[in-house]
């Protein structure tokens, strides 16, 4: 009987315990400062890209562009003797001026001079006999009078043939330059064409360079330029003398002729320059760089930023290309802030983060670009990631 009792009030004291425990658990505080009854929040899910972006600012009204060239003469001739034959004189020597028409070479002169005096003498001989034979009229035959008339022609061109043979066996400058090259002796045998001399007019130099199609729209003839060189402390003013209407099939470049004064002979043919284009903005159009662009079916346009972060598409109307950099007539506005790196992937109204901003443009380059405190941010975690993993 005692024993009944006993296993009955051990069970009784179980059952409370057990009671009391889930009362317990059932009135616990949530923990974490939860309110009583509350669900946990996620964390907001943002979806944004991250971007970079430039200010459009006042542009330059002067765009420049630098292209290397290739220093030549204004003019280069290389001289020879046509009929060839004995070297009788040289009276100059390598890097002389010259003037228009100097003598530069004698080459068998005397053996001309005596063919001149020989069709001289029967060129008188022809004229005598046809005065003769004039004289004569009625008592000689017709034909007699056509056969001194046909010698007199005959001697006449004979005579033109060997002043003309003489002329060209001296040689001469064909304009004021300097020689170089000269490459001929006095007692030398020189055969017919063989190049004996290199003449070349050094002042004004002229700069040939070659540039691509799409930069040879925004130069026009007469602009002045400026011409830099390593053997010049300073640069030298230069005007645009030629535009190449078609371009080298081989190269597909265009090229230009830029003509400098060359007073002091600074520039000398086959040395290197860097020629620098300077080209006026039209209008009120505003330059950007053509990496900007993001092409689409329907045509060109920007990414701009709007006020709450939004990427905005604009549409653009284009005019020239000057380098690097397209002018854009509409679509944008000074101040706007252009997407300059990450539009390729962006549409319309996609949530943007920017993490660096400058100002737009400087030779066609963004400028005064500066880290925004989410990229500082971005920075600093990424190096103490790294210092975590060494």
């Amino acid at each position: 009987m005692n024993a009944r009792i006993g296993v009955r009030s051990s069970s009784l004291w179980i059952a409370a315990l057990l009671s009391g425990l889930m009362a317990c658990d059932g009135k616990r505080q949530p923990s974490g400062g939860e309110a009583a009854g509350s669900v946990p929040k996620k964390a907001p899910s943002v979806s944004a890209i991250r971007v970079e972006t430039a200010v459009v600012t006042a542009n330059e009204r002067t765009v420049r562009m630098e292209r290397p060239g290739q220093v030549h003469g204004a003019r280069d001739a290389h001289l020879s003797a046509p009929l060839g034959g004995y070297v009788e004189a040289v009276p100059i020597k390598s890097s002389d001026r010259v003037k228009k028409n100097q003598v530069i070479a004698r080459v068998d002169t005397r053996m001309y001079d005596a063919q001149v005096k020989l069709t001289a003498v029967e060129l008188k001989a022809a004229q005598r006999e046809l005065a003769r034979v004039k004289r004569m009229r009625r008592a000689v035959a017709r034909a007699r009078l056509d056969a001194a008339r046909t010698r007199l022609a005959r001697s006449k061109a004979q005579h033109q043939l060997s002043l003309t043979r003489r002329d060209r066996a001296v040689i001469r400058a064909p304009f004021a330059g300097t020689v170089v090259e000269l490459d001929i002796e006095p007692g030398e045998v020189a055969p017919p064409g063989a190049p004996i001399a290199r003449l070349i007019q050094l002042s004004p130099a002229h700069v040939f360079v070659s540039v691509t199609d799409r930069d040879v729209g925004a130069l026009e003839r007469g602009a002045t330029v400026r011409v830099f060189a390593a053997g010049a402390a300073e640069p030298m003013a230069g005007v645009i003398h030629s535009i190449e209407s078609a371009a080298n099939l081989n190269t597909r470049t265009f090229l230009v002729k830029v003509e400098v004064r060359n007073a002091k002979h600074t520039l000398l043919p086959g040395m290197m320059a860097r020629v620098e284009f300077r080209t006026k903005r039209r209008g009120n159009a505003l330059l950007i760089p053509q990496d900007f662009l993001v092409t689409r079916l329907n045509g060109n346009g920007v990414f701009v930023v709007s006020d709450d972060s939004v990427a905005e598409w604009r549409p653009v109307t284009l005019g020239r290309i000057i380098g690097t950099q397209v002018e854009v007539g509409s679509g944008i506005a000074l101040g706007d802030r252009v997407v300059c790196l990450g539009q390729r992937s962006l549409s319309s109204g996609d949530r943007l983060i920017v993490t660096r901003e400058g100002t737009c443009c400087r030779d066609g380059r963004v400028v005064d670009s500066q880290t925004t405190a989410l990229g500082r941010e971005q920075s600093a975690s990424a190096i103490k990631n790294e210092e975590k993993v060494k």
